[in-house]
């Protein structure tokens, strides 16, 4: 994934993990992991700091949709105050998130965003709180006709 131009950060001293798992993925082999330590086990902070992966730049073009579409599942212990998984785009960024705190089962996630300018469009998978989160099959992909054409479509006729 690396490779490919996704990126990996963790703010604050503790670093949670990030991996491709086997682990029951939704679809093919592997899956997209994220987990932070248990609250108890990070006897410096009350909350981990959140993990973060960062998708590999995508190019969209001003007016036209970005739809982004993936599934979750998460893993949490009951002791615990729930961990969140945050989903945004580099469009809308985070006050737009899709917000996922519990998914014991496969759960499917899309966003759509209208363009806003040419350039490259990245997704941002935010993992906040102690346990687990998995991610898989995500696409990002540019939609449609430009948002200005969809705008400006004539309504319903007059009577």
């Amino acid at each position: 994934m690396l490779r490919a131009g996704w990126s990996r950060s963790a703010k604050g001293a503790l670093a949670g993990r990030v991996e491709l798992s086997s682990e029951r993925p939704h679809a093919g082999r592997f899956a997209l992991k994220l987990s932070n330590p248990s609250s108890a086990a990070a006897a410096s902070a009350e909350r981990p700091p959140p993990i973060q992966m960062v998708s590999a730049a995508v190019q969209v073009k001003r007016g036209f949709f970005l739809h982004v579409r993936g599934w979750v599942r998460t893993a949490q212990s009951q002791k615990e105050t729930p961990g969140q998984l945050s989903i945004y785009d580099s469009e809308a960024g985070p006050d737009l998130a899709v917000r996922i705190s519990a998914a014991e089962q496969w759960r499917e996630f899309s966003l759509y965003r209208a363009v806003a300018h040419d350039g490259p469009a990245r997704v941002t998978f935010s993992w906040s709180g102690a346990g687990e989160v998995w991610i898989d099959d995500v696409t990002i992909s540019q939609l449609g006709l430009p948002s200005s054409v969809v705008a400006g479509a004539p309504g319903p006729p007059q009577r």
